[in-house]
């Protein structure tokens, strides 16, 4: 939504919009729509990225304004409960694919584990199989202390969940959802980075999470922009 007649922002980290073979159409195109706006807000740093290449404009700078990861969690450290929190999202069918092979897999895991399946419903249903505990969804504060608790997090590599598990400074490894090519960059990314490793969902196996040790996991950044600096919104003086 914009108007010609007041300042309007556009916030999307997707600078660069991969879509396989057409990124460059795409990405075209969507160049061609934030330069109607008067600003793009970026919700990454403005430096050592974490959405690389996708938040990193080739032209058009000045418009261009980082406001830091946006994220709807804030850390409360939690005593470890769960060694491995399985977070799942996503479009179907892939999203029950991963949710069989995760339980085929885990019949064989030593460890506690727990499925959220990302499936709302009118109320809560937890399951137990074994060590392993499925609850349909979560809401908000659940969720964030379920991170918490967890040594590891497995989850989509979407750049929300990354913004999560950022905020949240969690060690992590992700399965991009396949076929999204924005997932499978900022896996490949994260783990360039030295911060999280992954998987494609065919090959994952449980022993490929024994990688976890030699990534750092994420660690939040408090920079000047991490809360929406004042000065942003100058833009809108002319109000």
């Amino acid at each position: 939504v914009r108007s010609k007649d007041v300042p309007s922002v556009y916030m999307t980290h997707q600078l660069k919009v991969l879509s396989g073979n057409t990124s460059f159409l795409s990405t075209s195109l969507h160049q061609q729509l934030i330069l109607k706006f008067d600003q793009c807000w970026v919700p990454d740093y403005s430096s050592d990225r974490l959405a690389g290449e996708l938040s990193t404009p080739k032209d058009h700078v000045g418009l261009t304004k980082y406001i830091g990861p946006l994220s709807r969690f804030k850390r409360k450290p939690m005593e470890k409960k769960w060694d491995l929190v399985a977070v799942l999202s996503g479009p179907e069918p892939q999203r029950s694919l991963l949710e069989e092979k995760l339980l085929n897999k885990l019949e064989s895991f030593s460890g506690k584990s727990l499925i959220i399946q990302g499936v709302i419903g009118e109320q809560q249903i937890v399951q137990r199989l074994g060590k392993t505990t499925m609850i349909n969804f979560m809401l908000h504060k659940e969720l964030r202390d379920t991170i918490e608790a967890g040594k590891l997090i497995l989850s989509r590599s979407g750049y929300s969940s990354i913004m999560d598990l950022e905020a949240l400074e969690a060690k992590a490894f992700f399965i991009p959802t396949p076929g999204q090519y924005e997932q499978e960059y900022l896996a490949a990314h994260v783990q360039d980075k030295g911060l999280a490793n992954y998987s494609d969902q065919s090959s994952f196996t449980l022993e490929k999470l024994a990688s976890v040790n030699d990534y750092q996991g994420f660690k939040h950044k408090k920079t000047s922009n991490s809360n929406l600096d004042k000065s942003l919104f100058d833009v809108f003086d002319s109000l």
